[in-house]
């Protein structure tokens, strides 16, 4: 909500250079820039942040321009696009999950479709086959295979026989190349064969579209008796990124294979790219009481060195920028890391962990006023069958930071649930596993391994 006097816009621009500045602090301070580099990435930095801004100034006077010709109320908007889909009911529970091998078993299926979400959101790698390159060529017989794999496993026919809704955005496993971008020769044949294995039709904006980015509007009568709309927002990190992340110089924790990009590529890096943000900023226009946003990628963590949105920090700026000034509640569901955890961005509290910053002064103690400090929460699904656990081997993936407010990583294989209470205000975020637990009725519905209850108030709903 925008404070009293203040454009959405002013507030948008506000959060976003708060954030900005926020996730500089550490990632700025490299060994070997002088002060003056440092000044000037910062200076092009801020640069080109503003005029990213500036765009919803722009183009409200063009619009403001051309409705002028046209009998326009005095401050009437712009009307928001249509969703791709429209649902008439009201949300009250969504399941996901990501990172699926269709050669392993698959026993969530059964409690989640006893669960009765009114649907299932697959958030990337739904399965594993990376194409390869060979000396014949391209091949992407292992994605094909894998694809096969996954429609005969009797698991997931369970889902299809119970008609379970299900939608999915691909990652990088399932889009035939680890940790893609813009550059992955296999794209436009991952994109196919998805669409193909869920007979999306060809007449579908899915098929015509560069990318896969997709939006979905679930309106309708809640329990409350009220008219409530939830937006669910499928965002497509891989079809548009660039340039390539940059490797870690030297691997350490918090830098494990990446690191924030701060030197002259970042002026002009991206993960949307501008058609999905134009798209994207446009969606955002449409009222609802609460936004569902999936990401592949995690999108809030800021302490470790794994694919995430603040390796370009312009970009997840950008983002909570735009949700923030958007209006109503919102949530990220997110996958890729091979385990679990949620996390909550609160805009009035550091968001690293105070050993991150060089000095005790780059730790602002505040970057938004607290009258408008609305939480954002990300909920992490990650591994549906192949969860990295801890062995001797392979010790448990260790990660700080204040978002994740002492809650611990989940190390075995989970999928994650969203449940929206209309009558007593509150949305549960919970991440959940099999077993042979059973309800009253029969149905399994698994045990909880995480769950955190959050009320309207605090996401501003």
């Amino acid at each position: 909500m925008a404070a009293v006097g203040e454009p959405a816009e002013l507030n948008h621009a506000r959060d976003a250079l708060a954030l900005n500045l926020e996730l500089s602090h550490a990632a700025g301070e490299r060994p070997g820039v002088s002060s003056a580099q440092l000044r000037r990435v910062r200076a092009w930095r801020a640069l080109r942040l503003c005029a990213a801004l500036a765009i919803p100034f722009v183009a409200g006077a063009a619009a403001s321009l051309a409705l002028s010709r046209v009998a326009l109320a005095p401050g009437a908007r712009l009307a928001p696009p249509r969703a791709d889909d429209h649902v008439p009911r009201a949300l009250t529970k969504l399941a996901f999950g990501s990172c699926a091998r269709a050669e392993l078993p698959q026993p969530f299926w059964r409690p989640i479709v006893d669960s009765r979400p009114d649907v299932f959101v697959f958030a990337g790698d739904i399965v594993y086959g990376d194409c390869l390159h060979t000396a014949e060529g391209q091949s992407c017989a292992p994605l094909d295979e894998a694809w096969a794999k996954l429609g005969a496993h009797a698991d997931f026919r369970l889902a299809r026989e119970a008609a379970l809704p299900i939608v999915g955005m691909l990652d990088d496993h399932d889009s035939g190349q680890n940790d893609c971008g813009a550059q992955n020769p296999f794209r436009s044949y991952a994109k196919r064969a998805f669409l193909d294995f869920f007979a999306v039709p060809e007449s579908d904006v899915w098929r015509t579209r560069p990318g896969l980015y997709r939006s979905r509007l679930y309106d309708g009568r809640a329990p409350d008796g009220a008219r409530r709309v939830t937006q669910l927002l499928l965002l497509d990190v891989r079809s548009f990124r660039e340039p390539e992340w940059r490797a870690a110089r030297a691997p350490a924790p918090g830098h494990e294979r990446y690191e924030e990009e701060t030197g002259v590529r970042a002026l002009g890096a991206s993960i949307l790219g501008d058609e999905q943000w134009a798209w994207l900023d446009g969606q955002l226009r449409t009222p609802a009481d609460l936004r569902v946003v999936v990401s592949t990628i995690q999108v809030l963590p800021l302490s470790h060195g794994w694919e995430r949105w603040g390796l370009f920090p312009h970009e997840l700026a950008r983002l909570v920028g735009a949700l923030r000034a958007a209006g109503g509640g919102a949530v990220l569901l997110s996958g890729d890391r091979h385990l679990g955890a949620l996390y909550k961005y609160t805009p009035d509290a550091p968001q690293r962990p105070p050993a991150q910053y060089p000095n005790s002064t780059a730790a602002p103690e505040r970057s938004v006023p607290a009258a408008r400090a609305r939480a954002l929460f990300e909920l992490t699904s990650s591994s549906l069958t192949h969860a990295f656990g801890c062995t001797t081997e392979r010790p448990c993936a260790a990660e700080e930071g204040p978002m994740l407010g002492g809650r611990p990583l989940v190390h075995e294989n989970n999928w994650g649930e969203l449940a929206v209470d209309w009558r007593a205000r509150t949305l549960t975020l919970a991440l959940r596993r099999a077993s042979n637990a059973t309800a009253a009725d029969g149905r399994r519905l698994g045990d909880t391994l995480l769950q955190h209850v959050a009320n309207f108030d605090e996401l501003g709903m």
